[in-house]
């Protein structure tokens, strides 16, 4: 879980299809929500 929340966190700091308060918004999220706000990056936001 530690893996994919580092990939997941990395991700969303390069995903260029999102505006700079979106990435900060997911950032946070994922941050300070490790298991659940991953996931939801993961299946919502993340670039395809």
């Amino acid at each position: 879980m530690l893996v994919f929340w580092i990939w997941m966190i990395i991700d969303c700091i390069e995903n260029q299809r999102l505006s700079s308060k979106q990435m900060l918004y997911w950032f946070l999220v994922v941050a300070f929500l490790p298991c659940v706000g991953s996931l939801i990056y993961f299946f919502t936001a993340r670039r395809r």
